[in-house]
């Protein structure tokens, strides 16, 4: 996978921020279902709008980019972290919390007792050293986070900060174990369209 690639899947990201599921805002509601839930039925596309988007963030975006039978088969309830990772598996693509992620990246954080808060996906869309914690300097990275809320309590897709240093995600709510970062340069290079 080329740099332009990442650039690409990042450029793509981008175009993602601010979408939102509140059905007030016609366009943006329906450009949210059209990309969380490609192909599904009307009322299954409406069900997915009320659902936490995180994950089905990534899996959109590496629709984008790739071809893969999870992600072309009606959405099964509840797998869309586990889809990504046995995607990420079959291509060789899962990395753990100990190697820096890199633009266009997803990371799985959280869960379990010892996980610091409910499972979360997301999309690293820049990175940068973050030398201020000794002795174990982090990264501040820049994520493309869905499963966020606006205003009204609908689901958005949002920018956030993320600091990551010694195996753990820490943004302004708190901190999440990295479970797996996601490779893509090895996911877009096994499946890519």
């Amino acid at each position: 996978m080329t740099i332009d690639t990442r650039s690409e899947i990042v450029t793509f990201s981008r175009a993602l921020v601010g979408l939102s599921a509140d059905p007030a805002d016609v366009l943006s509601a329906r450009v949210y279902r059209d990309t969380i839930a490609p192909g599904e039925t009307r009322v299954r596309a409406d069900e997915m709008a009320l659902m936490s988007s995180c994950a089905l963030t990534c899996r959109a975006i590496l629709r984008r980019f790739i071809a893969h039978p999870l992600l072309d088969a009606p959405y099964r309830i509840g797998a869309a972290v586990a889809d990504l990772v046995v995607i990420a598996y079959a291509a060789d693509a899962v990395r753990f919390p100990d190697s820096a992620p890199e633009p266009g990246d997803m990371l799985i954080v959280g869960g379990g007792e010892d996980g610091g808060g409910s499972e979360h996906a997301w999309t690293v869309l820049d990175v940068v050293p973050d030398p201020g914690y000794e002795p174990t300097p982090g990264l501040l990275v820049t994520g493309l986070d869905g499963g966020q809320r606006d205003a009204g309590g609908h689901q958005l897709i949002a920018l956030r900060d993320h600091e990551i240093r010694d195996g753990w995600d820490f943004t302004s709510t708190g901190r999440r174990r990295i479970r797996y970062v996601l490779d893509v340069a090895a996911i877009v290079a096994r499946f890519g369209r």
